[in-house]
């Protein structure tokens, strides 16, 4: 793991990840804004995420992060509406944000079956 990583990692308090990306829609919703809004490729963002999961991160907002992150980002929405069209830009934002049912669904999926993402 890269020096930066390690440094995120012991940068942002157990208990905020715990409290904000523990699990529910409100975690997976902050992952979605903070997935489209920020850009950042796979490479970093994969060990990152699972850094923030041995913190408390939900698998379902992990999900949401790994999948609009490098999806989206404001140059690549900004091109698509410059090229394609408004309406175009739209559509593409919003199939992105489905995405977010597919981490509703795998939180509910980890809470049926008893598994913590967390622990070892």
């Amino acid at each position: 793991m890269s020096q930066r990583l390690i440094g995120v990692s012991y940068a942002i308090p157990e208990s905020f990840i715990q409290n904000y990306l523990g699990g529910g829609f409100r975690s997976i919703f902050i992952m979605l804004l903070v997935g489209i809004h920020l850009y950042i490729c796979a490479t970093i963002l994969t060990p990152l995420t699972t850094s923030l999961i041995a913190k408390g991160m939900s698998p379902g907002a992990a999900f949401v992060s790994l999948f609009a992150g490098p999806a989206t980002n404001a140059a690549t929405i900004t091109m698509v509406a410059r090229f394609l069209g408004k309406r175009s830009a739209a559509l593409y934002v919003g199939m992105i944000s489905l995405c977010h049912w597919a981490g509703v669904l795998l939180d509910w999926i980890y809470l049926k079956m008893g598994i913590s993402a967390s622990e070892p």
